[in-house]
């Protein structure tokens, strides 16, 4: 039986998710789904826990999921590509990989990726760096002289991501099929809605104030609203004091290993933090035109969770399970896994390495996770969450 992954954060999950993996399963797929950690790729905490974000996704039609650890799942689109990517090489059995995409023309995000990572583009993203411009309008517009019109695929999130996955799998010497569903509904951080469907950062900001039902299946619904009742949901304004107090005592040195920091950059997170009493506030005075404002919260956040350069741009070391369905099960049992696999708590405590190292960070980032939680959680939930069985 053919079976597909699909690499996302569902935070939360809604309509866009569940048409994805409701269009895979016409096809005849099972669907594995690698789900981002607890902090996410634009350098914020995910609204509910990966374990809840994994119950809703297999309520809702994935049959596996498996954890994209912090190290990744905070990072730039590169690395986040590249670690989602290794986890369903290293699965042993995944035979396509899936992603929603703005242009749905896979032939065209193939012709772009390899054109974005050949070595041809390296001297004209420098021409356009020295312009004071960002990294990825640097790209695109140096892209743009290489292939002409096609070059605007990089102004969608999810086809920019796509370019990555599938440099990923070459970068990993990994074959997959890809299959680019075309995005249904809103934007990527749309403010707009219709009738069944909203972008994620759009439920996000409203979950609290308004009803957000109609854009998410029931089951998702659910598992938000009983975490948000229970006191689980989580907010990035409660961590920040702690963010800043550390950033206060932090020097330029202690961020040479931290990813995503060049050309002094770390002397303006500095200074912003010796005045800021808000992340917000931090943020903004920290800004250039260089560094997106993603950017610019990953690097702060990296330097509080301790996450440095150890596994930038390496595949992740294991593969942890949040949970699975019947069919999910039998994935398990179709599996030839070539990094060891952790079903149970005590498979961490065999993990030596650079292994021992990630489970380390992950453990280090739920523990803090669990204090930006409505009401603040007791430390340790990684070794105590129980897999998801459904």
């Amino acid at each position: 039986m053919k079976t597909v992954g699909i690499i996302a954060e569902f935070n939360p999950f809604h309509n866009g998710h569940k048409y994805l993996i409701d269009t895979l399963k016409t096809e005849g797929y099972r669907v594995v789904c690698v789900i981002g950690d607890d902090f996410t790729q634009r350098g914020d905490v995910a609204l509910i826990s990966k374990f809840s974000r994994a119950e809703a996704a297999i309520k809702c039609g994935a049959d596996l999921c498996l954890l994209l650890p912090s190290p990744w799942s905070m990072s730039c689109a590169y690395n986040f590509a590249l670690g989602g990517v290794s986890i369903l090489k290293n699965l042993g059995c995944v035979d396509t990989i899936a992603f929603g995409s703005e242009c749905g023309d896979i032939e065209k995000l193939l012709r772009v990726s390899d054109a974005v990572h050949s070595d041809m583009i390296t001297p004209y993203i420098g021409e356009e760096l020295k312009k004071g411009t960002t990294f990825a309008k640097a790209r695109q517009t140096a892209l743009e002289k290489i292939i002409g019109s096609d070059a605007e695929i990089l102004s969608n999130p999810n086809d920019t991501l796509a370019t990555e996955y599938i440099a990923a799998a070459k970068a990993l010497d990994f074959s997959p099929e890809f299959i680019a569903v075309s995005r249904v509904g809103c934007e990527h951080d749309s403010k707009k809605t219709d009738s069944m469907f909203a972008s994620a950062s759009f439920i996000r900001e409203n979950y609290k104030t308004g009803d957000v039902s109609s854009y998410m299946p029931k089951d998702s619904f659910d598992v938000l609203c009983r975490d948000y009742d229970n006191g689980l949901c989580a907010e990035i304004e409660r961590l920040e004091t702690a963010v800043i107090a550390h950033l206060r005592r932090t020097k330029p040195t202690d961020f040479y290993d931290i990813p995503e920091v060049s050309e002094g950059f770390e002397n303006r997170i500095i200074e912003a933090a010796r005045t800021a009493t808000k992340l917000t506030e931090l943020y903004e005075n920290a800004k250039t035109k260089r560094y997106t404002m993603a950017r610019i919260r990953r690097i702060v956040m990296s330097s509080f969770l301790g996450i440095n350069l150890q596994f930038f741009g390496q595949p992740v070391p294991y593969i942890k399970v949040l949970g699975f369905n019947k069919a999910g099960e039998g994935i398990l049992k179709d599996s030839s896994p070539t990094v060891p696999l952790i079903n149970r708590s005590k498979d961490y405590l065999s993990l030596t390495d650079d292994a021992a190292d990630c489970f380390a960070k992950q453990r280090a980032a739920a523990d803090i996770y669990g204090l930006a939680t409505q009401r603040p959680q007791a430390g340790g939930r990684e070794l105590s969450e129980s897999i998801i069985k459904i």
